[in-house]
């Protein structure tokens, strides 16, 4: 009899460490399922605030090729159309000067210059054709 129980003891201590080996197994189941979806999760953040950065930079890098392209774009229409701050080299007003008989009559001007000054660098710029001519012909 001693023996019986001896032998039933020891079936429900094996049913006992069965049962708790199962249960570490199912624990540390559950542990890598929770650990793997954590990394899951981190790298779906990661992978969003990449996206995220991606789209702030390639937008800005966009709008600067976009001004570089205007940039370009505005110094094609000063140099072909000569526009500049200067009176000379203004396509809407200065003086005009009528190279064969040597006067000069001032344009309408939208510059905002005042008519002495004006007709200063008329008279400047007729001295300067003068010049041009008298030592074109000698």
């Amino acid at each position: 009899m001693e023996l019986e129980e001896e032998l039933g003891r020891a079936r429900d201590e094996l049913a006992s460490a069965t049962r708790q080996r199962e249960e570490g197994e199912a624990e540390q189941r559950l542990a890598d399922a929770l650990l793997q979806r954590s990394f899951g999760v981190r790298e779906h953040a990661e992978d969003q605030l990449e996206r995220l950065t991606f789209r702030k930079i390639s937008l800005w890098q966009h709008a600067a090729t976009y001004l570089l392209y205007f940039v370009m774009l505005m110094n094609v229409f000063v140099t072909t159309f000569g526009i500049s701050g200067s009176v000379h080299g203004s396509v809407f007003g200065g003086a005009v000067v009528h190279l064969s008989t040597g006067s000069s009559t001032l344009a309408p001007s939208t510059t905002g210059l005042t008519q002495s000054s004006a007709t200063s660098t008329t008279t400047s710029v007729s001295g300067l054709l003068s010049n041009v001519t008298s030592s074109s012909a000698d």
